[in-house]
């Protein structure tokens, strides 16, 4: 077997770069979020994985919105399979039953349109967007921290929504 070069890139594949910026930093201070509320898996943090489909779907359409336009992103057909890709890949590690994996994608879904249409995330994060400039003038340390604090929002929203939603 040949070994693929480090510039090989994978048809119908995120970038590296696409990936270092849209779903590894999410990953990270997600997975970080879970696990200070005890959770040993992400894919096991309901309020986490809405929080991590909510970052990778801002930070995707901030970058389809900036390099799209400059015609350097990957191709939308591509661009809209972070995010599914990204909750297989933490649905996996969690050892979901791969048959199960469409059915927790399509819920997880479902909830983040319901927590949108709530009102309960916020339609535009401007820590989110603080974030993103860190991101690209190469500020890693802030936009982690601006992304965890956007996580960590999310998932107090969420709490905050379900307990008002178990009280009535």
């Amino acid at each position: 077997m040949e070994p693929v070069a480090p510039d090989h890139q994978p048809e119908g594949a995120l970038t590296p770069l696409e990936y270092n910026t849209l779903i590894a930093p999410p990953l990270k201070v997600c997975a970080a979020l879970a696990a200070s509320r005890g959770d040993q898996w992400l894919a096991t943090d309901m309020p986490s994985m809405l929080a991590l489909t909510h970052l990778i779907t801002r930070l995707r359409q901030l970058y389809s919105d900036e390099w799209g336009a400059l015609g350097e992103a990957s191709p939308p057909e591509v661009l809209d399979q972070a995010l599914p890709g990204a909750l297989t890949l933490v649905l996996r590690e969690a050892d979901f039953e791969p048959s199960a994996i469409p059915q927790c994608l399509e819920a997880l879904q479902l909830a983040y349109r319901q927590l949108l249409d709530a009102a309960v995330i916020p339609a535009e994060e401007p820590m989110l967007n603080a974030a993103w400039r860190g991101m690209t003038g190469s500020d890693m340390v802030t936009a982690e921290t601006l992304l965890g604090a956007v996580a960590g929002n999310t998932v107090s929203a969420i709490d905050q929504w379900e307990q008002q939603r178990s009280i009535q």
